[in-house]
């Protein structure tokens, strides 16, 4: 009878609980269900961070440039008039945005993200105030035409909400 109950005690250790397996497969599955995609905005928002960088030449030269030119932003819309304050030729496209243009007529900076970036088209806008003599920058978003993040995307890259 001993023998017996000693080799159920063991056929009892020896089997491994599958039903735990599954459960814990299902706890793994569901994190990262849930932090992939925030890694994923974690890394869009760093290379717009990078993005912001590579175009701070460039803000700051059109900045200095219509403080010159007293606000005048027709004056400081392309890259012969931004010769005299270092700018000569607008980023390169990177892994990171497809494109970096000014825009005539206003100054602003249009900078063409890649799917690094989410697609986003971003706008930064300068507004100066005559007053002061102070120079902002307004940034609006928006999704490119061709498909991309949606704009609530787009702006949360930039806006902590």
């Amino acid at each position: 009878m001993e023998i017996k109950e000693e080799k159920t005690a063991k056929k009892k250790q020896r089997r491994f609980p599958w039903i735990s397996l599954a459960f814990l497969l299902m706890i793994v599955g569901f994190l990262a269900f849930i932090t992939i995609p925030a890694y994923q905005d974690y890394m869009k928002r760093g290379n717009w961070s990078k993005t912001n960088a590579n175009i701070a030449p460039l803000k700051l030269a059109i900045g200095e440039c219509l403080s010159d030119n007293e606000g005048k932003l027709t004056g400081c819309d392309d890259l012969g008039e931004l010769a005299k304050y270092g700018i000569t030729a607008l980023p390169a496209a990177n892994g990171i945005f497809s494109a970096v243009a000014i825009i005539k007529d206003n100054a602003a900076i249009r900078v063409v993200g890649s799917p690094n970036l989410g697609n986003c088209v971003i706008d930064f806008v300068p507004t100066v105030n005559k007053n002061y003599g102070t120079v902002t920058w307004e940034v609006t978003p928006r999704p490119h035409e061709n498909g991309g993040d949606t704009l609530a995307k787009c702006h949360s890259y930039f806006f902590c909400e």
